[in-house]
């Protein structure tokens, strides 16, 4: 009688259970979906500070540093990030070129790593904000239905993993190091 169990299947998240760091984490999801999208040079996560009204640099995962290490800003002084969180909805934007204009020191540190598209999703936590993921590429045009739908559930992956690591880090400690995690 043969076994009607199977246990052949493989799991491409399985190693996330072996990673400690939000850091390490976000660089084996990172891996996973350059599989399928080749094109995705990096994923940034910022933190929004519902006391300070604050956005901050928290984790990331790219092919060539980090263009927005220790960055943070107020949200407000972030049209267009803030207009993502007013409506609660993603934003697409295949050719950054649109942001020429635009002088602000995180504009400029995006453009200056070379990339060219970006998809950037709201996430939220009790119904409250409480960051955004950021998918860039150094490619423009790239983001279609069919990526999208697949970053879609990346990112919620993505702020199941910060959500839960905050939480864990604010109970055990009263506050968030973002170095730690």
């Amino acid at each position: 009688m043969s076994d009607p169990l199977e246990f052949n299947h493989l799991d491409l998240f399985e190693e996330l259970n072996d990673k400690f760091k939000t850091t390490e984490k976000i660089e084996y999801i990172h891996s996973v979906v350059r599989q399928n999208y080749d094109f995705l040079h990096r994923i940034g996560i910022a933190i929004y500070d519902t006391k300070t009204g604050m956005v901050r640099t928290f984790a990331h995962s790219s092919d060539d540093g980090n263009p927005l290490f220790n960055y943070e800003i107020k949200l407000a002084d972030a049209p267009s990030l803030y207009g993502v969180h007013l409506k609660r909805k993603p934003r697409v934007i295949n050719d950054l070129t649109i942001f020429d204009n635009n002088h602000k020191n995180h504009t400029l540190r995006i453009k200056s790593g070379g990339y060219r598209a970006s998809y950037t999703v709201p996430i939220y936590y009790e119904g409250q904000l409480s960051g955004f993921v950021f998918f860039n590429s150094r490619r423009s045009a790239v983001f279609d239905e069919d990526c999208l739908s697949y970053l879609d559930m990346i990112a919620r992956l993505i702020s199941l993993l910060i959500n839960v690591d905050i939480n864990q880090n604010s109970v055990e400690t009263g506050q968030i190091y973002p170095g730690r995690i």
